[in-house]
C-alpha cells in the first residue's frame, strides 16, 4: 500500500485519500512546486550583527520583487544556545516589516511544532507552508517570514 504523509498532522495516510482519518484535514496534497521559496544563511559567515543586517535587508527586497511567499532565515541560535544578537535582530526586523505592513507573519524556529499556536495560525492561513521540509521540526537556528 502506498503511503505518504498528511501535511496538516504528519501522520502517514493511504495514497489517494482527500481527507486524512487522523486529523479531518483537507489540504493533503500541496505541491511544493507551488510555493516560492529563498532560504538564507546570516548566522555561519562570522558576520557582525550590522553586516548580517545588510545581507537580511538586501535578500528580503530581493524576495518581496521575485514575489517570494516565504523566507527562510537561518540566524543560528548563538554559542550559548539560547539565542544570539543575530537572532534577536532577525527577530526584531521580523516584527518591524510585519508592523509595517511588509511581511504577513513570521514564526520563530523553536515555535516549529505541529502543536504551537504560532504554526497553527501560519499554517491555517498558508497551507502551503506544511510542504517545507524545515515544517513542524523545531529548530530555534531558524525562523520563517511569511511574505
Amino acid at each position: 500500500m502506498d503511503t505518504s504523509e498528511c501535511l496538516q498532522c504528519g501522520n502517514p495516510i493511504e495514497a489517494g485519500l482527500v481527507i486524512c482519518p487522523h486529523c479531518g484535514g483537507h489540504d493533503l496534497e500541496v505541491a511544493r512546486e507551488d510555493l516560492r521559496v529563498k532560504k538564507i544563511d546570516v548566522g555561519h559567515d562570522n558576520l557582525t550583527v550590522n553586516q548580517a543586517q545588510i545581507a537580511l535587508d538586501k535578500e528580503f527586497l530581493a524576495a518581496k520583487k521575485r514575489l517570494d511567499d516565504f523566507l527562510i532565515i537561518v540566524h543560528g541560535h548563538g554559542s550559548s544556545g539560547t539565542g544570539g544578537k543575530i537572532k534577536v535582530m532577525v527577530h526584531d526586523f521580523a516584527r518591524s516589516l510585519i508592523a509595517a505592513r511588509h511581511a504577513k507573519d513570521f514564526i520563530k524556529g523553536e515555535d516549529l511544532t505541529r502543536t504551537s499556536s504560532a504554526a497553527k495560525r501560519i499554517s491555517s492561513n498558508h497551507p502551503g507552508v506544511r510542504s517545507l521540509k524545515e515544517w513542524g521540526k523545531r529548530n530555534p537556528g531558524l525562523s520563517i517570514l511569511v511574505l
